[in-house]
């Protein structure tokens, strides 16, 4: 939806047509800064990319030849590595336990 407001806000203005389409525009503009700055994103965003390139990967790994049901069973692994410790409450339950 960004990038119809980007491309049509010299035409429209960011403000109608951020009305028309129902959303805030302080959400299009926080979308907008996020693009220029990475760094600006969630933990959460950042972490669901992260996952995006390991399926990714998987995927060209085994000959882009699996569908969703297949890539899961490739990317599990990826997957508990890399939401292991990132979620505060599997940190907190960690140092919980030990």
């Amino acid at each position: 939806m960004t990038a119809f407001i980007e491309e049509h806000r010299g035409e429209f203005g960011v403000e109608p047509m951020c009305k028309i389409l129902q959303i805030a525009p302080s959400t299009y503009y926080n979308r907008r800064a996020i693009v220029r700055d990475p760094d600006r994103a969630s933990a959460r965003a950042k972490s669901d990319a992260a996952m995006s390139l390991k399926i990714d990967e998987a995927w060209e790994d085994n000959r882009k030849l699996y569908g969703a049901r297949g890539s899961i069973g490739i990317t599990t692994d990826a997957f508990l590595a890399l939401s292991d410790t990132s979620h505060p409450q599997k940190q907190r339950r960690r140092s919980m336990q030990t």
